[in-house]
């Protein structure tokens, strides 16, 4: 990842527009909702859910985790998701990078209140 964001640097790919407050605001609030994202998926296997008479804990249904992951696995997503995004969002002009920002943004908070309606909680 480190070396994806080097070459984007020293190609001249990154975008040469300034960032906006919006932009800043944008990519903080993405980051912070990803911290939130990956403590709810950190203690999904603290959670259950009820179906009927069983008691079922809970499964991941990220395919790139596997249904019961181990927490490095975990940790290396969510590290890898967020230098990606800030990489990507470097690397876009203003406009294709507000659309970035703002769709990422909003399938993230999608993903966190799916976790929160099942029973995820944050534990720090």
């Amino acid at each position: 990842m480190r070396k994806l964001l080097l070459c984007l640097a020293c190609s001249g790919l990154m975008a040469q527009d300034p960032w906006t407050k919006l932009d800043i605001g944008l990519e903080t609030a993405y980051q912070v909702l990803n911290v939130v994202d990956y403590r709810q998926t950190s203690n999904f296997h603290n959670f259950h859910e009820v179906q009927g008479n069983q008691l079922k804990m809970i499964q991941e249904s990220n395919p790139f985790l596997g249904k019961h992951p181990y927490q490095a696995n975990i940790n290396r997503l969510f590290v890898a998701q967020a230098l990606l995004h800030g990489g990507v969002s470097l690397a876009l002009n203003s406009k294709p990078r507000t659309i970035w920002q703002t769709t990422s943004l909003m399938w993230t908070y999608h993903l966190v209140d799916h976790n929160a309606s099942i029973g995820a909680r944050i534990v720090w």
